[in-house]
């Protein structure tokens, strides 16, 4: 979710490349008359100009006629994609999205001290929501035992093979997250996401759950009603929610792991 629209553009940028290339080679290839096109109710008429009078061209010469009209439409689209191109090259190369963090970084400890810089830093963004989880977690606990079977690469005791493997990754991507905080949802219920990941690019928090057990029936009903009050709470799947499930004959897919906190967590 960090600087998504920063990937956005390269994305862009090379769409608009491989556009250019093959309008490039359309146009190379196309006729280099100069062909008139006009409609004429709902029929495509073609004439040239010669010695200032109109020569309609006739039938045997109306797929040359349509080239050069693609032809025409080709030049025009090209040249705005090379203008959008630029304006994406130009963005990119000047853009530095920490430099508001970097000027603030810069000031001594002492102006600092006797200013209001007006921005809150990313260090304080985390120390501030380090502050919220440790109250959370002392005012509110989760009194379903956890053994100490699974413990993860950051010394955390967790439920299942499954919410190991997704910790360490986590953790191997640097993300700040936290392990069954208490999450109030709308109505005063309390649950408890598997993770709580700290966004610092929205400066939200983004939730995952995984379903481990998605082939039992009374298990799959829980599940139902926790995404229905995740939902009625603004938390949706995709946006806000990250998901992962496993059954007996379908285990945790690393791969899709991998795959998820690079799309919604890392850029």
């Amino acid at each position: 979710m960090k600087n998504d629209y920063l990937s956005e553009l390269e994305m862009r940028k090379k769409k608009l490349q491989k556009l250019e290339k093959r309008l490039k080679k359309d146009i190379e290839k196309a006729p280099e008359d100069k062909i008139y096109f006009f409609n004429a109710r709902g029929n495509a008429q073609f004439y040239r100009v010669e010695q200032g009078r109109r020569r309609y061209l006739p039938a045997a010469e109306r797929e040359k006629g349509c080239l050069i009209v693609q032809r025409d439409y080709d030049k025009k689209l090209l040249k705005l994609c090379q203008k959008e191109e630029e304006i994406i090259e130009r963005f990119l190369k000047d853009y530095r999205p920490d430099a508001v963090e970097e000027f603030i970084q810069s000031l001594t400890p002492a102006r600092r001290a006797i200013i209001d810089v007006k921005y809150e830093l990313g260090e304080r963004f985390l120390e501030q929501m380090e502050a919220y989880a440790a109250e959370q977690y002392q005012r509110i606990t989760n009194s379903y035992p956890v053994a100490d079977r699974f413990v993860t690469k950051r010394g955390e005791a967790v439920r299942s093979k499954s919410e190991l493997i997704i910790a360490d990754l986590l953790a191997d991507h640097d993300l700040t997250y936290y392990y069954e905080l208490p999450l109030e949802l709308s109505g005063g219920a309390v649950a408890f996401p598997d993770f709580s990941i700290v966004d610092q690019g929205s400066r939200k928090m983004v939730y995952w759950e995984h379903f481990g057990l998605t082939d039992d029936f009374n298990y799959s009903v829980k599940m139902a009603a926790k995404l229905n009050a995740y939902e009625r709470s603004g938390i949706f799947p995709g946006e806000n929610l990250i998901m992962t499930m496993e059954s007996r004959d379908c285990p945790l897919d690393v791969g899709l792991v991998k795959a998820k906190i690079k799309k919604y967590l890392v850029q």
